[in-house]
């Protein structure tokens, strides 16, 4: 199933249990995801500079983001 099928139909705000926005985020060096984000409706919001470390190297994350009324 596609990213754009999965989350078209999420619950969003007017399923009445508050939910309104949804947020991903993802290494800046990984173009794939950064594609199946925007392709699933997210859209992009900035870069958290530093934010992940893995072996003691700190990745900046760029986060997208969908809102109910998106």
């Amino acid at each position: 199933m596609s990213p754009r099928r999965r989350c078209r139909s999420w619950p969003g705000g007017r399923s009445g249990n508050g939910l309104f926005r949804l947020e991903l985020g993802h290494r800046v060096d990984n173009p794939a995801s950064c594609r199946v984000a925007a392709k699933a409706g997210f859209l992009a919001e900035g870069i958290e500079r530093g934010k992940l470390v893995y072996d003691g190297v700190r990745h900046d994350v760029e986060r997208h983001a969908r809102l109910a009324t998106d």
